[in-house]
């Protein structure tokens, strides 16, 4: 079933490799050449009253082509364009860095990928520059935004005539005299949880939504009520134009509110409290070094990868299909690779975090709608010997997720290996591998090597090592090209490090 749904999106949309622009951006600005040779500006369109509509696609993209064929693009552009009220504009870009003029006018012999010839009957400017598309951060062909007056974007879809119009109707129009809307408070810390003492830096998305030019903006930023800076920001803002303005770094500890409040505008204060405010939650803690991590997966156990690691990038476990691997969110569903975990089956992994500090549990499903289909899946971390302290949960609807977690009053390995201290490198290896530590005080430590499934593939026997700078070096040349967990396991507990054999 779930490969018939990934058919049925393959003829829905076509794939590209980015991100969506979040709604209420800011638009990225472009000048460019349409194909006719006429010089082309986002922001002189919008700066002169008119909606930008921007559809970008490929010439191979099925889906654009269809939409393309609707013809609704171009009933706007005749109706509402500058030969109509002139109340928009319609602009197209082809996304697509390997496409050329043949691929456009539809032709086979020379572009044979092509769905047909797009510049037919085609009366809006068609724009072949893939910078446009990287610019606005295409995830898939067609993407269709609309860009407002006040250099705001959002993706609105294939909609058709009606309610393409009627989102162009909503675009906000400006308000006489001075006037300022407050769209979001946010920051450079991308975790809505805090673990100890994290520094962040807070910003405000504000447009000038009256016909006014603000020449002076008085905005005060409080954490948990307490204010921390009071900012007088004088950079004109004309009308209908946003501005992305940046406060000091700040330090939140534990449940922190951070709220910014326009205090006046042009020396005038607001008749309404315009504020923004984001709230952060202060992050679980385990004080044990055995975490489990209990999961079930959904019909497809292959989608699955998970790692835990530390604030400095440090992994200390991980499992699940290699092909996936840390980086493989919304890559599709792959084929069943080196660590795949069964469907709809229960499992259980443990890890060990070293010592106190910042942690994250990161899970990732290649698919992006997480692990309930066919099934309803979860995952769940927790303190191994207290069950009800679960310090990361979820299971449905995500690609890439992390949570943070902290860990307090552990004593482990780290009294033993100095934190921070043991490297592996090279890292990939093809060889050889070194392994580098310091000890605080002698002791006896083995040392072993496991696959992703956790399953030891060398043990290198304990060894009693001075206190100091010590090191190994380890063949590898005979273990299979994938990733591995090398351990230093002394009678305080385990650190670990991964590294890949090529």
């Amino acid at each position: 079933m779930k490969k018939l749904l990934t058919l049925f999106a393959a003829l829905a949309i076509c794939g590209a490799a980015n991100a969506q622009l979040a709604p209420n951006s800011i638009a990225p600005n472009f000048d460019a050449v349409d194909i006719n040779g006429n010089p082309v500006n986002l922001y002189e369109i919008v700066e002169s009253g008119k909606a930008v509509i921007l559809d970008v696609s490929a010439t191979w993209c099925g889906p654009c082509w269809n939409y393309h064929n609707t013809h609704t693009l171009e009933t706007l552009y005749e109706q509402y364009g500058p030969n109509g009220t002139n109340e928009l504009m319609v602009l197209f870009v082809e996304g697509d860095p390997s496409t050329d003029m043949d691929c456009l006018m539809g032709n086979t012999t020379a572009c044979p990928t092509t769905q047909g010839n797009w510049i037919n009957g085609t009366p809006y400017p068609i724009i072949d520059n893939a910078e446009i598309a990287e610019a606005y951060k295409i995830a898939y062909f067609p993407t269709i935004y609309l860009i407002c007056q006040n250099h705001l974007v959002s993706e609105v879809g294939q909609l058709g005539v009606a309610a393409m119009k009627a989102k162009v109707d909503a675009c906000p129009e400006a308000t006489p005299g001075t006037a300022l809307t407050a769209l979001t408070l946010d920051s450079d810390y991308t975790y809505g949880k805090i673990c100890g003492t994290q520094s962040m830096t807070p910003n405000l998305m504000i447009v000038n939504s009256g016909t006014d030019t603000l020449k002076s903006v008085v905005i005060e930023l409080r954490v948990n009520n307490q204010l921390v800076q009071t900012l007088n920001y004088t950079d004109p803002i004309p009308s209908l134009f946003p501005r992305l303005i940046e406060f000091n770094e700040i330090q939140a500890t534990g449940a922190t509110i951070v709220k910014a409040t326009v205090k006046t505008m042009n020396g005038i204060e607001p008749t309404t409290q315009i504020f923004k405010q984001k709230s952060y939650s202060k992050a679980k803690n385990t004080a044990t070094k055995s975490l489990t991590l209990e999961f079930k997966t959904d019909g497809y156990g292959q989608e699955t990868y998970w790692e835990v690691l530390d604030d400095q990038g440090t992994v200390y476990g991980f499992g699940g299909n290699e092909l996936v691997g840390p980086n493989g969110a919304n890559t599709g569903t792959p084929a069943v690779g080196p660590g795949s975990y069964g469907n709809n089956a229960v499992f259980t992994e443990t890890i060990e975090v070293p010592a106190d500090g910042c942690y994250f549990l990161h899970m990732v499903d290649s698919y992006g709608d997480g692990m309930c289909f066919q099934a309803t899946g979860y995952y769940k971390l927790f303190e191994t010997a207290t069950p009800t302290n679960i310090l990361a949960n979820g299971g449905c609807n995500f690609a890439d997720e992390n949570t943070i977690f902290g860990a307090d009053g552990i004593v482990g390995v780290n009294d033993i290996v100095e934190a921070g201290t043991m490297r592996v490198f090279p890292n990939p290896a093809t060889d050889v591998v070194r392994v580098d530590f310091s000890m605080k005080s002698a002791a006896e430590v083995q040392m072993v090597i496991s696959n992703s499934l956790g399953q030891t593939v060398r043990d290198l026997g304990t060894t009693n090592y001075s206190a100091g700078a010590n090191n190994q070096t380890i063949n590898v040349s005979d273990l299979s090209a994938g990733i591995y967990m090398i351990s230093l396991r002394t009678a305080e507990g385990t650190v670990t490090r991964t590294f890949s054999v090529n």
